[in-house]
């Protein structure tokens, strides 16, 4: 987390001396999330270290399911005891279910479990990208005060786009390291050297834009709404502590790489796409784009922590 939080600095440093601008951010968003994400994935799956058995995926993608399930459950009551705001109960909901497991979840996953952990891990994206497209959405356009006639159109269209957005290179990678996992293809040399370098500039990258992302904010004022604070500290050291303690004990037999998985998948901050979300489709976005900032910087710490507690 050490080595992260000095990436971070550099991203922030580079933002705020005009060095990375806004959009310098975009194109390297872009190129963590079409390439070199989806290249961790395949690399991971190739990897020599990599030997899960087929009963472990099956085993992996079912505790995914069931931890999206308990997640989202959480997220329809949580914000009730939090006693959230009406216009900031939808995003509380989606800090909830959504971690940011692409851009921090993967480099931490190799870094401190190895590839197998990565390929584990990314068995989690299937049922994420299915829902944050899906339950992502239309928890904002509950919300949503406007309902003139126009908008049942604007919906279809809305529910269309989601349905294309599904198709991305994360899924698809996703899939395709589940299938390499399985079969243990033999790749051309060339492709094996390009995938395996190409995944190396996930991590570094990632947390340079999470960094730059920072400088849109005064950093003092991001702990100064205390409701905020309190949810975050419960989201990234309750939830986890308690839900992989529940895990432990229901299932005493799991392997150690679904365990290491989930610790990735729950204590990771809140994912940026929260705050995509939210400004695409009439959310709170600064508000949600606060809670990212808060959940990223608190993490630093808050992951080691909870690391340490659980034995990891």
């Amino acid at each position: 987390m050490l080595a992260m939080l000095i990436f971070m600095m550099i991203g922030y440093y580079m933002s705020r001396r005009a060095i990375l601008d806004l959009k310098g951010e975009k194109m390297l968003s872009w190129l963590i999330l079409n390439v070199a994400n989806p290249a961790m994935m395949i690399a991971s799956s190739i990897s020599e270290d990599n030997t899960l058995m087929p009963d472990e995926l099956l085993q992996t993608l079912a505790a995914a399911l069931l931890t999206y399930a308990v997640l989202i459950l959480l997220s329809l009551v949580f914000p009730q005891l939090m006693r959230a705001p009406g216009g900031q109960r939808g995003v509380y909901r989606e800090m909830v279910v959504f971690s940011n497991m692409g851009f921090m979840g993967f480099p931490l996953a190799a870094a401190m479990f190895g590839p197998a952990a990565v390929v584990v891990t990314s068995i989690f994206t299937i049922p994420f990208n299915l829902l944050i497209y899906t339950y992502g959405i239309l928890i904002f356009e509950q919300e949503a005060a406007a309902k003139e006639a126009g908008e049942k159109k604007q919906k279809k269209d809305m529910a269309a786009n989601a349905l294309k957005k599904l198709i991305n290179p994360g899924m698809l990678c996703s899939i395709l390291g589940v299938i390499f996992t399985l079969l243990h293809p033999s790749l051309p040399d060339f492709a094996e050297v390009a995938v395996t370098h190409l995944s190396r500039l996930t991590a570094s990258l990632s947390m340079m834009v999470i960094g730059a992302s920072l400088t849109a904010f005064h950093l003092p004022d991001l702990f100064r709404d205390i409701r905020l604070l309190v949810f975050t500290l419960i989201r990234l050291i309750v939830f986890p502590i308690v839900l992989l303690s529940a895990a432990r004990a229901l299932v005493p037999d799991a392997s150690e790489q679904l365990m290491n998985a989930l610790f990735i998948v729950l204590a990771t901050p809140v994912a940026s796409m929260v705050a995509m979300l939210a400004q695409q489709n009439r959310g709170d976005y600064k508000f949600a784009a606060k809670g990212v900032a808060v959940s990223t910087i608190l993490s630093v710490v808050t992951m080691p922590f909870v690391a340490w507690v659980l034995g990891l």
